[in-house]
């Protein structure tokens, strides 16, 4: 007989370590509370212990607070009978065995057994793999297989896992082992006939297959009795002796009838036992409790209150666990949730084979290696293959009936760390094997199993607490999320993943986060972190088609992944607060009984910590990536259609909303811009004609709305111009003068080019930093609007220090409960000429989906004066209905009604470039030659510096000068031609963005110290989309291409810049206009004042000019060169 001391110390060494935890261990500090089912089973194991009955009474409630359990029994199971009793609602079996134990040693002696059972499960599979490899290797793939799984964390639950694998093992191991050769040696024969039958029996019975078959059916039957499910592995017993009769029978010397009555024998007798012990278990349930069904009755779970613990009933407080509707759901016939479920309970994240039960693929290796290798076996050998095939159909059968009976909770609840119904059939898998080849496949199953298990089975007792915070991290995110268990996952433990919007008693839609990378939640708004990827489900309660996702980037450029099913948008947020939609068509991934279910997923590529950001002056320490907001207003839906031109998608929803609000203005413009981006300009038409009769009553109930509001300040009505009657037809705004709201700092001064003759001045000597205007919460309805802040910057009294670039001030839109809805800053241009007092208008937009209080803020840094004349509030929907109208009945030739509506918007082309063109080209066509002329003069003086296409536009009407009509006209054309030309021309193009026209420059010779002037001229080729710098190098004739390397490499360690070349590196128009805001064919003149360091060295400079992308660094190219020369200064010495 071989040796196996070495093996049995190894088992008995761990099992003893395993057995004075269970000893010792203090279960109340060590987890808190008790996990999932726990209470149930062990408030039914008291009762046995103590009653001798599985009737729940006050009694046993007492008992669970006098062992220290404060807050009750929670998730306890009871079912109540018809003549007022309440019985436990679990099977009893597990309960009945650790009883005694539990009376002797409490909740420890739970503990102990489940000890015993799982290394009596290791032992058995250590002997039964014995037969194929050598005894090392088979404890270690035993070890491993029950050890290194899911299985194991149970060993610390007071739950029947334990109990039904070493049930399951033992039944199977009493089927399937064949037995190791023992020798006979020493043996004695004993006198007593009777005690010989006996021992011969006994030695019969437990060493001998033939034996061993009629052991085999007593711990199934146990562990059917405990879990229901199990039963289908008596199965695969029954099927050997019917079809193969263990292959010992010899029937050449028996007829085919004596077989078959034998093998008829063998099964009635196993059958006889698996019956009796199960009969004898739902016998006992009966005699506890009056039914058979454990499972039936009025069956209820509590929290928190529990009958019996005060004189009040609560047993309608109990969660309803009724079964009665269970066959009427589709849902759970339906062949998606099958196909999903047989996916899920493979890859799942939370309950799947393989993060949680790797070894099982262990097994089925070996078992087809061996099935698909053996072509030639022996008459054994064949039916050790066939046992292993009825074995696998249990197997299959048992996972199938899970997933068919229970679809939505074949895993084993919300508490269950990975699957807990598959702990009961995992053990089979140990017995598909029948020869081991090698140790690779286990190391292989131990590596995979390390990488997801690892964290959780070194801290059993957290990952019981919380049985999904670590399917939140690599690697487990790569697995999908089971969708159709979605209200029995373990991530709603914690309750706040799960969000629920309500209608009165009635839930609308539901969000389920399947992470922790999101915060401050909501049914319609969360965050999303930082640098993280967010994974959420939507279940909607009624039928939804479409969905709208707004992100807001709050503090930082971003860029965040939006994904609803298998659409994806890619949002780009280049500056802060920058909001943007994205509209999705809602296809159902899922039907889930009368609702449905949608994935989702926000990832957000960075971030912010507020706490570091000052203006935000806030405390919070998280990483904050965006803010997203989910919707299913349908016209909102429709608008974020046609601004991502999904004009299809938007002519469906938008025609929707007009039919049920035929009075909403908004969506009659949305929709005829839908319709013109489909190319249908008649119905657009129509529907923009319908939008401007319904303005009247869009504008009255904004004046009323403001108007009636009980807030310190309101803000005055005006109409954009004076020389039409108020019809309603014409846009208006709300103005506040500076002067009328609260300020923090700076002082009211009298100024006559302010609009009531008075501003907000601040003045860094005399004022400290602050807020010149806030508040004062005025409530604006829904929709979109510009809010222009008329404000002007004079130039410090003593330039800062530096190349950083300084903001003067911050101006923002707030809401206290969102933050900031829009933000901007104003930079200190450095190097400007004198103009930066004059008024500028910032501008912000703002789109409210719903009506809110906002306060209209500007911040000053203290970096240079400041000046605050106004603030405009302006609806934008009378523009936009007026200027697309004009447009299409431009484009449509009908330039009569084109000049109506655009004329009453023409007072805010600046902001409008394109309606520029259109309107002019309007004026013209209808040969209206002065006011063209004026207009024209408008513009420029709104937009002195850039012009976007009027030039060209009389260029192409008006070849030669004698064509054109009106001496105004002309001087007009006169004065742009020359404004825009050049002293210095140059008519060349980086490649096919912009043309360089040429430059001015105001003395060709300076002196070292001395300022210069310089004046550059641009026009723009195409639209660009990204945003370019240019850079102006002065570079002295006689340096070399190597000496520039070496003085710059020279100036980034010394900090030293060269004597031999300076630079004058700028944004276009000092950065406050990119030149993704050019259009096509615009011009643009730029004027730069700078000092040539007084230390450089004199000679003559050639001056370089280039164009790069701002973000990239990348240089565009003119003529295949990088660069080009432009021209030359001479620098003088000082004297």
């Amino acid at each position: 007989m071989k040796n196996y001391r070495a093996q049995y110390a190894a088992l008995f060494l761990c099992a003893g370590f395993f057995l004075i935890v269970g000893l010792t261990l203090d279960y109340r500090r060590a987890a808190t509370y008790m996990f999932s089912d726990e209470f149930a089973y062990y408030m039914m194991a008291q009762s046995l212990a103590f009653d001798q009955d599985l009737e729940y009474t006050q009694e046993d409630l007492q008992r669970i607070f006098y062992k220290g359990w404060g807050s009750g029994p929670l998730g306890v199971f009871l079912s109540k009978t018809p003549d007022g009793r309440i019985y436990y609602s679990k099977s009893f079996v597990y309960s009945w065995i650790i009883s005694p134990f539990v009376r002797l040693l409490d909740f420890n002696g739970a503990l102990v057994l489940n000890v015993l059972f799982l290394f009596v499960s290791l032992w058995l599979g250590w002997i039964y793999l014995r037969q194929y490899t050598a005894a090392t290797a088979a404890l270690l793939i035993a070890g491993g297989f029950f050890l290194w799984s899911a299985g194991a964390v149970y060993l610390f639950w007071a739950t029947p896992e334990m109990f039904n694998v070493c049930c399951i093992t033992s039944g199977l191991f009493l089927w399937l082992y064949r037995g190791e050769p023992r020798s006979t040696a020493g043996s004695r024969r004993t006198k007593n006939c009777a005690v010989r039958y006996v021992t011969r029996f006994f030695r019969w019975l437990f060493l001998t297959r033939e034996g061993r078959i009629y052991l085999a059916p007593i711990p199934l039957a146990f562990a059917s009795v405990s879990k229901l499910p199990n039963v289908l592995f008596f199965a695969p017993l029954l099927a050997d002796l019917l079809f193969l009769g263990l292959g010992n029978t010899d029937r050449r010397q028996q007829t085919a009838w004596h077989v078959v009555l034998l093998r008829l024998r063998k099964v009635l007798v196993v059958c006889v036992l698996f019956a009796s012990i199960f009969g004898l278990f739902y016998g006992l349930q009966y005699r506890y409790t009056g039914q058979l069904n454990p499972y039936s009755g009025d069956r209820r779970t509590f929290y928190h209150r529990y009958p019996f613990d005060s004189d009040e009933d609560v047993w309608e407080q109990g969660v309803p666990l009724s079964t009665e509707n269970y066959w009427n759901a589709s849902f759970f016939f339906h062949p998606k949730t099958l196909i999903f479920n047989i996916y899920y309970y493979v890859f799942g994240r939370f309950t799947g084979m393989v993060p949680y039960f790797c070894c099982s693929f262990m097994a089925l290796y070996y078992f087809l290696r061996v099935l698909l290798r053996r072509r030639k076996a022996s008459c054994s050998a064949r039916q050790a293959h066939w046992q292993r095939v009825f074995l696998l159909c249990a197997i299959v059968g048992s996972i199938g009936a899970y997933i068919v009976l229970m679809p939505i909770n074949y895993q084993g609840g919300g508490g269950a760390f990975g699957n807990r119904y598959f702990v009961n059939i995992y053990p089979a898998f140990l017995f598909l094997i029948t020869a081991i080849s090698s140790l690779r496949p286990l190391l292989i199953s131990w590596g995979i199993g390390t990488l997801f298990l690892g964290q959780a089975l070194v801290t059993p007792f957290k990952s019981s607490f919380a049985p999904a915070t670590h399917a939140f991290q690599f690697p487990f995110t790569l697995l999908p999320v089971e969708l159709t268990l979605i209200d029995t996952l373990p991530n709603l433990i914690n309750s706040h993943l799960m969000q629920t919007a309500m209608e009165g008693n009635e839930p609308l839609h539901r969000l389920y986060f399947f992470d922790e990378h999101v915060f401050d939640l909501s049914a319609d708004e969360f965050w999303v972190r930082g640098e993280q990827k967010a994974e959420l489900a939507l279940r909607t309660f009624q039928k939804r088609h479409h969905l709208m996702v707004t992100v807001t980037n709050e503090a930082a450029a971003n860029q965040v992944d939006v994904s609803v099913g298998d659409s994806e948008r890619r949002l780009i947020f280049e500056k802060p607060y920058e909001q943007k939609q994205a509209a999705f068509r809602l296809e159902e991934c899922l039907p889930y009984f009368t609702s449905s279910l949608y994935p989702l997923s926000i990832r957000s590529h960075s971030g912010f910590i507020p706490r570091f950001v000052p203006h935000l002056h806030s405390t919070s320490p998280r990483y904050a990536g965006c803010r997203v907001h989910l919707s299913f207003d349908e016209f909102e839906i429709g608008k974020a259609y046609v601004e991502n031109a999904q004009c299809q998608d938007a002519i469906e929803v938008l025609e929707a909303v007009v039919r049920d609000r035929p009075d909403m203005a908004a969506a009659q413009y949305y929709l005829g811009l839908a319709y013109a981006q489909s190319g249908k300009m008649e119905q657009a038409q129509y529907e923009l004609e319908q939008g401007q009769r319904l303005l009247p009553a869009f504008a009255e109930r904004h004046i009323t709305e403001i108007s009636e509001q009980d807030i310190a300040v309101l803000p005055h009505y005006q109409t954009f111009s004076e020389k039409r009657p108020d019809d309603g037809l014409l846009p208006f705004k709300f103005r506040y003068e500076a002067e009328d709201l609260p300020r923090v700092t700076g002082s009211v001064t009298v100024e006559k080019s302010a609009s009531g003759g008075k501003s907000v001045e601040f003045l860094p000597e005399k004022h400290r930093p602050g807020f010149i205007s806030y508040g004062p919460y005025l409530e604006l309805p829904a929709g979109a609007y510009w809010i222009d802040y008329r404000l002007s910057v004079a130039a410090p009294s003593t330039e800062p220090p530096g190349d950083i670039q300084h903001l003067v001030c911050f101006v923002e839109v707030y809401n206290p409960d969102l933050g900031i809805l829009a933000q901007t800053t104003v930079p200190l241009r450095k190097g400007s000429t004198g103009d930066d007092s004059e008024y500028q208008t910032i501008r912000l937009p703002i789109d409210l989906e719903q009506p809110l209080p906002v306060e209209f803020r500007v911040r000053a840094s203290g970096v240079a004066p400041l000046r605050l004349d106004l603030i405009d509030i302006i609806p934008t929907l009378p523009f936009r209905l007026m200027m697309t109208a004009g447009r299409l009945k431009a484009q449509s030739g009908d330039w009569e009604a084109a000049y109506l509506d655009l004329s009453k918007v023409a007072d805010l082309t600046p902001f409008f470039p394109g309606i520029q063109n259109i309107f002019l080209e309007t004026l013209l066509y209808l040969e209206k030659w002065d006011e063209a002329a004026a207009f024209i003069t408008r513009i420029r003086a709104e937009s002195p510096h850039h012009d976007r296409s009027a030039l060209a536009l009389l260029e192409e009407t008006f070849p030669a000068p004698s064509e054109v009509p009106s001496t105004d006209l002309q001087t007009v054309l006169d004065e742009m031609k020359a404004f825009y030309t050049p002293q210095y021309e140059c008519m060349d193009n980086f490649q096919e963005s912009l043309s360089f026209l040429g430059f001015d420059l105001a003395s060709e010779a300076v002196t070292a110290g001395e300022e210069v002037t310089i004046q550059y001229y641009w026009q723009a080729l195409e639209v660009m989309e990204e945003d370019y710098t240019i850079f102006v190098h002065f570079v002295k004739d006689d340096v070399s291409a190597g000496e520039q390397v070496l003085s710059k490499i020279r100036q980034k360690i010394s900090g030293i810049p060269p004597s031999n070349a300076f630079q004058q590196d700028h944004e276009p128009l000092h950065g406050s206009y990119p030149t993704s805001m050019w259009g096509g064919r615009e011009r643009i003149r730029e004027k730069y004042t700078f000092y040539v360091p007084p230390d450089i060295e004199p000679g003559t400079y050639a001056i370089w000019l280039g164009v790069y992308e701002t973000k990239s660094g990348k240089r565009l190219t003119c003529n295949g060169k990088e660069k080009m020369q432009i021209g030359t200064l001479d620098v003088r010495s000082q004297l």
